[in-house]
């Protein structure tokens, strides 16, 4: 997994035999957290365009990251579970399959 910090990269995708490039990250952005995530080869190549600097994250870290963010978030989860009057009846096990399931979403003020 890298995390750009300066630099100008361009996003290689091979499709029917021809490769294209699809996109460019320009100074920020980050890329390879899929191969990572889901253990299967890289989806695209990146190629610098320009000097640049990445920081770069192993396997094993990037892992434990994710699985601790995602701890915390479904402990929140649980405990908003468990403040909503209709849901504190059900069973713990049955909360945790609804912290597991639940998701955010933001409104901006006057949007339906």
């Amino acid at each position: 997994f890298y995390v750009i910090e300066e630099g100008l990269y361009d996003i290689f995708v091979a499709r029917e035999n021809q490769t294209r490039c699809v996109g460019r990250y320009d100074n920020h952005g980050s890329f390879g957290e899929l191969a990572l995530m889901y253990n299967t080869p890289r989806a695209a190549t990146i190629v610098a365009t320009t000097e640049g600097a990445l920081w770069g994250l192993d396997r094993v870290t990037f892992r434990r990251i994710i699985l601790k963010n995602n701890a915390k978030k479904r402990k929140t989860y649980e405990l908003f579970i468990e403040s909503v009057p209709l849901l504190k009846s059900l069973e713990p096990s049955e909360r945790m399959k609804i912290a597991d399931v639940i998701g955010e979403k933001t409104y901006q003020d006057g949007e339906r």
